[in-house]
């Protein structure tokens, strides 16, 4: 299964980080498609372990990696720089990757993929990827063809991909990230007072969350399901594993890297958690009580990013 959508105008919600991602790829091509030269590594350091650096030799299968982030090397089990197409061994995976770079560059736009499949590794994958054009960056040797007329600068040679994936994959990701930053910040010195303050509103709906994945799952068990029961148990851990990162959220307040984190939490649960819940209890059978659980994962989410202001 995959999804594709032009970004200029998107007709859904797109993964939040991409989004962000599309801003700062447009912010830098205003009237022509941005060179590689124009996104430097600091300007792309928030999404740099989810990104690639693919260049075309020539047809759309003739392609060569030349930089990704650790995040994917981890995912595909080793570092593909300086490798192509030959990686992929899956056809399924492959045909989808050639489809996707081939609308891309054919239509000099970016595009937005939300794809479900079995990888190389024999794997189940739910990845979103939004992949950007880049135009040509002639070398000394290439300067005739300029003269020509045969590289305009709206040719696209690059393309630089954002890759997230969904599901529970997405959920440790982000819990891990923001864990280890919280780790690095010092609290504020009126924390005790901004936690009395903030902290009713987020712990009330985390324990109302909390308690409906635990009722959800003692239910499934009664009625012999044991691996939903299972899962909805791993949920459960998750959820409670953020106490520390909520705790930490909380003593910051306004002083915690928003600006770095936002795209972050609304991926956490946009594209994770509430994957995770309604692939569990849609297996219920019982719709009332995943609305009901989405809706109090909802309300969790916005309570957390309320603590920005």
């Amino acid at each position: 299964m995959t999804t594709a959508y032009d970004f200029d105008p998107c007709p859904i919600d797109p993964e939040p980080r991409l989004r962000s991602l599309y801003r700062l790829w447009r912010s830098k091509g205003v009237t022509s498609l941005p060179a590689a030269r124009d996104l430097d590594r600091s300007a792309l350091a928030r999404w740099r372990d989810n990104l690639m650096l693919v260049r075309f030799k020539g047809t759309v299968t003739d392609y060569e990696i030349e930089w990704e982030g650790p995040r994917l090397q981890q995912y595909y089990g080793m570092p593909r720089a300086g490798h192509g197409v030959e990686t992929l061994t899956a056809t399924r995976e492959r045909d989808l990757l050639i489809e996707q770079y081939g609308a891309v560059l054919t239509n000099r736009r970016p595009a937005y993929f939300d794809t479900a499949f079995t990888n190389s590794n024999g794997v189940f994958a739910h990845q979103t990827k939004l992949i950007l054009p880049l135009s040509a960056e002639p070398q000394l040797h290439d300067r005739r063809q300029i003269d020509r007329g045969q590289i305009d600068g709206r040719q696209v040679h690059r393309v630089l991909v954002g890759l997230y994936f969904r599901g529970m994959n997405n959920v440790v990701d982000i819990v891990d990230r923001l864990n280890d930053l919280a780790d690095e910040l010092a609290c504020p010195k009126d924390a005790p007072a901004r936690i009395q303050r903030s902290q009713a509103a987020v712990t009330a709906r985390r324990n109302l969350l909390s308690a409906q994945l635990h009722s959800a799952e003692k239910r499934c068990t009664e009625l012999r399901q044991p691996r939903i029961a299972a899962k909805l148990r791993t949920t459960l851990f998750i959820v409670t594993d953020m106490l520390r990162l909520e705790s930490r959220m909380i003593e910051a307040g306004p002083s915690w890297p928003w600006e770095e984190t936002r795209d972050d939490i609304a991926s956490l649960f946009d594209f994770g958690l509430c994957d995770v819940i309604r692939a569990d209890l849609a297996e219920t059978h019982d719709p009332a009580l995943l609305a009901e659980v989405l809706a109090t994962l909802e309300a969790y989410r916005d309570a957390l990013l309320a603590l920005e202001a």
